[in-house]
C-alpha cells in the first residue's frame, strides 16, 4: 500500500477475511492497517468498506488494453443516502475526432449508475 492510501484497522484475521490488504500497525500494534482495493474482478465481497479503492486490472501500472471492469458498492446502512467518489488519479483516451460522430467516445467510458434509488451527481473541485 502506498503512503497516500486510506485503510481501516482490523485485527489481521478479519483483513483476511474481507479480503483487504494488510500495511501498518494500528491501534497500539493490536490491529493492522487494512486497505480494499477492488479490480473488478470477483472483488464483490469488499465493496461495503469505507474506504475502497477501483484499480484497473495492471494497477499499479497503467492499462493498456481493451479492458470492461465493473465495481459495485453495496450500502449497508438504508440511512445513507449519498455516496462519495473521489478520483486520486483518472485518466480517459480523448473522444474521437477522425470518424463520425465527431466527439463520441469510443475507446474509454465512464459509467455511474444507481439501480435502486436516483443518483445525483454533482461536481467539485
Amino acid at each position: 500500500a502506498s503512503e497516500a492510501e486510506e485503510g481501516i484497522c482490523y485485527t489481521h484475521s478479519q483483513c483476511d477475511e474481507k479480503g483487504g490488504v494488510h500495511t501498518t500497525p494500528c491501534a497500539a500494534g493490536f490491529g493492522i492497517c487494512c486497505v480494499f482495493r477492488s479490480n473488478g474482478i470477483g472483488s464483490e465481497k469488499m465493496m461495503g468498506e469505507k474506504v475502497t479503492y477501483f484499480v484497473n486490472k495492471q494497477w499499479p501500472e497503467t492499462g493498456t488494453g481493451l479492458e470492461f471492469a465493473t465495481h459495485s458498492i453495496r450500502v449497508k446502512d438504508s440511512d445513507i443516502c449519498q455516496i462519495r467518489l473521489d478520483f486520486v488519479t483518472f485518466e480517459l483516451s480523448g473522444p474521437s475526432l477522425t470518424h463520425f460522430p465527431i466527439g463520441e467516445c469510443d475507446l474509454d467510458r465512464l459509467v455511474i449508475f444507481s439501480i435502486k434509488q436516483d443518483l445525483g451527481l454533482s461536481g467539485g473541485s
